[in-house]
């Protein structure tokens, strides 16, 4: 058989990768004429049951409680100077909870989509593709919120061999440490995939295929574009292994990836626009420093690159790297260190996605130190793009710096976006790039009203 092209070596390129780094790092330049990169929104939590009932409570923020949700939302896209379409919104990405964790609650007693929440859902999307909204990206809530803490039971199981106490929600394949902040469990390192227990609560695949499908067909049915599936977010394959089983369940024996890939298809999209998106990547100190990882990509891309490996199966390996040295915490590549657990495989081979999604939200005490970090990082994707000749994908940053929440204030999102317009991937594929700045709606949760504005003091995406 044929090696694919989306093979990932299990070997740096060493020189030729740091040299390539160093290179982009110190000569970043302001290019003109380029496309403009699009920018989208997060809306974070939306209230599916709610839509078309009062915005009782201020369920967004900024919206008063006299109008429903539907009308806030209209307000939102389409009244005043400051709506987000005036903005040059031309795409959402929502997270909707699965158990009712934030008002939206799609299963019935028996495991089906209820028809009311499905409608909902539709007229929501509907909406969007009146404002002039014409791409969504649908997030289903997996963390341990996507239902009431009463969901979550403490249970004693064996897991890799040993009898250890594990929280389970019925949403996950897995269980969570509670000795471990409440990480997917990872007690035996790499191999967890293989040997951790799996969720003797767990609903099962079909529940979760049957909603995607319901959403993916609600999307098509109101003539919108799903260009980047992110149906399992932040994902990090190298420290926890286990998260690979939503590629492949090895507990089940189901191919998760194909599975939703075909429901894609079924639906009139693209089928490798399926893609889970990646972690935020370190903070390298200092914030320009970079290094070959093990896979031979920037070692700020390593929850990337763990994906990548992991969806390309037996062409490749996931975990912590056998050969490297912690650097300003990037884990680079040393022929000379060693680990004493090797990496493992996956036993399903699937093509790479066709749009690659990471986050990438990031700011130092200084804005140039954010501004290098966002040169550094940024190049180092279209690198990544480069080495693995996925130069054609479409890139999404799924979360980027916001302008005035949890820290970060207009002039870091300015300083973000200034490193990566000096960047090789904005200079190579800024017309392929979609940015779509963090930002929660919820009252109770989000810094700012909405419609809250999206860009810096200057308009940072046309040229």
């Amino acid at each position: 058989m044929d090696i694919p092209k989306y093979y990932t070596p299990k070997y740096p390129r060493r020189l030729a990768l740091a040299v390539r780094l160093w290179s982009f790092l110190m000569t970043g330049v302001a290019w003109a004429g380029i496309s403009p990169t699009a920018v989208e929104l997060n809306l974070s939590a939306f209230p599916i049951d709610m839509y078309n009932t009062p915005n009782s409570g201020g369920l967004i923020r900024g919206c008063s409680s006299s109008i429903t949700v539907r009308q806030c939302v209209q307000q939102l896209f389409q009244t005043g100077a400051n709506n987000w379409r005036a903005q040059g919104i031309s795409g959402v990405r929502f997270f909707f909870t699965l158990a009712n964790g934030y008002y939206s609650d799609p299963f019935d007693a028996y495991g089906n989509v209820k028809s009311s929440w499905s409608q909902n859902l539709l007229d929501f999307f509907s909406d969007l593709r009146s404002y002039g909204i014409t791409k969504v990206t649908p997030t289903p809530v997996l963390d341990t919120w996507s239902g009431p803490p009463s969901m979550m039971q403490t249970l004693n199981v064996i897991t890799c061999g040993v009898s250890k106490n594990l929280n389970f929600v019925p949403w996950l394949p897995y269980g969570l440490d509670p000795l471990d902040s409440n990480f997917p469990d990872r007690t035996c390192g790499n191999n967890s995939y293989f040997n951790a227990a799996a969720n003797p609560l767990f609903w099962g695949w079909s529940r979760f295929f049957n909603l995607i499908n319901t959403v993916l067909s609600r999307a098509s049915q109101a003539q919108l574009t799903v260009i980047d599936m992110d149906y399992f977010q932040e994902t990090n394959m190298a420290d926890f292994t286990v998260m690979a089983r939503f590629i492949y369940d090895n507990k089940a024996n189901v191919d998760v990836l194909s599975e939703l890939r075909s429901r894609m298809s079924w639906n009139y999209f693209q089928s490798t626009d399926v893609a889970p998106s990646a972690n935020i990547p370190p903070s390298p100190t200092p914030a320009w420093g970079n290094c070959g990882s093990y896979y031979g990509d920037s070692a700020l891309l390593l929850t990337l690159t763990a994906q990548t490996a992991a969806i390309a199966g037996p062409w490749s390996a996931i975990g912590v790297p056998p050969h490297h040295i912690d650097f300003g915490q990037l884990r680079c590549y040393s022929s000379g260190d060693s680990y004493p657990e090797p990496l493992i495989s996956l036993p399903v081979w699937h093509s790479q996605p066709t749009v690659t999604d990471i986050h990438s939200q990031k700011y130092y005490a200084s804005d140039s130190d954010t501004s290098a970090y966002a040169n550094s990082f940024y190049s180092s994707v279209w690198s990544f793009l480069q080495y693995r000749g996925l130069t054609g994908n479409d890139v999404v940053f799924g979360e980027t710096n916001p302008v005035a929440c949890e820290g970060y204030t207009a002039q870091s999102a300015a300083a973000m976006l200034n490193g990566y317009k000096a960047s090789t991937l904005y200079a190579n594929a800024a017309s392929r790039v979609v940015m779509r700045p963090w930002h929660r709606t919820e009252s109770g949760f989000a810094c700012v009203d909405s419609p809250h504005t999206l860009n810096p003091p200057y308009d940072p995406f046309n040229p």
